[in-house]
């Protein structure tokens, strides 16, 4: 009897083992629902999180490729206006050599000017004296023709032909010395 009071509790105690076996293996059932449920939660939200992730650094990206593209861009800006500074300078020192120039011709001609300026005085005091001397001439002229007598028309032939006499007899002793 002690042998089947043994058995009886035997399987007194294994229902009772069984029953909170049951108990624990529906707890743990339900605990690894959860978890699994956690677990596809954990797996969705994380795939979300993944998805944000991916479009920001989707976003990034694309930002990155447009900043570089601006870079590029504002660097080839720089670069041409780099050139066109330089070429401006080339320009601007051609200018300052031309003008250098041009102020050498300026000064040259500025001088010839006042050379020129000092020649006309000297040609303004030689015309003032020939004026002066043009001025006695008309008075003696006025003189002579009030105070001397008009020649004629037969005198003024005379007196040319006189003139051409001497002329050809100097002309023929010219002549015979040769």
């Amino acid at each position: 009897m002690e042998k089947r009071n043994n058995e009886k509790m035997g399987v007194i105690s294994w229902l009772i083992n069984f029953k909170s076996l049951r108990e624990e293996y529906f707890e743990m059932l339900s605990d690894s629902e959860k978890s699994k449920m956690d677990v596809e939660n954990a797996k969705k939200e994380s795939k979300k999180v993944r998805d944000v992730l991916e479009a920001e650094i989707e976003n990034l990206n694309i930002e990155l490729k447009r900043t570089k593209n601006q870079l590029s861009s504002k660097s080839q800006r720089v670069y041409d206006l780099e050139n066109a500074i330089q070429e401006r300078n080339k320009e601007i020192q051609e200018l300052h050599h031309e003008l250098s120039r041009k102020n050498l011709q300026l000064d040259k001609k500025i001088k010839a000017f006042n050379k020129i300026r000092g020649a006309v005085g000297g040609y303004q005091k030689q015309i003032n004296k020939l004026c002066k001397e043009l001025d006695l001439s008309k008075n003696k002229i006025i003189f002579l023709e009030k105070r001397v007598p008009k020649k004629s028309f037969e005198e003024l032939k005379a007196y040319e032909f006189g003139r051409r006499e001497v002329l050809r007899r100097n002309k023929e002793v010219r002549n015979e010395k040769v």
